[in-house]
């Protein structure tokens, strides 16, 4: 089983640099991001970078935005 890793702030700086990282040594990485916006700009950097990193639409600062699925 892969470990799963949760990044929030995962779309710059240094939670982007940390989610790359972490799926660099294997691990199945969620990048938390606070909009379906910067989800899609996320995941294009991701890519050109050729990693594999899924981002997430979370805002820790928002309970209904943790308890979405």
């Amino acid at each position: 089983m892969a470990k799963v890793a949760l990044v929030t702030g995962g779309n710059r700086g240094i939670g982007f640099a940390i989610a790359g990282e972490l799926a660099r040594v294997g691990l199945c990485v969620l990048a938390g991001v606070r909009s379906e916006e910067r989800a899609r700009e996320a995941a294009a950097a991701f890519k050109l970078a050729g990693l594999s990193v899924k981002p997430v639409v979370l805002d820790v600062a928002d309970g209904a935005s943790i308890s979405n699925d």
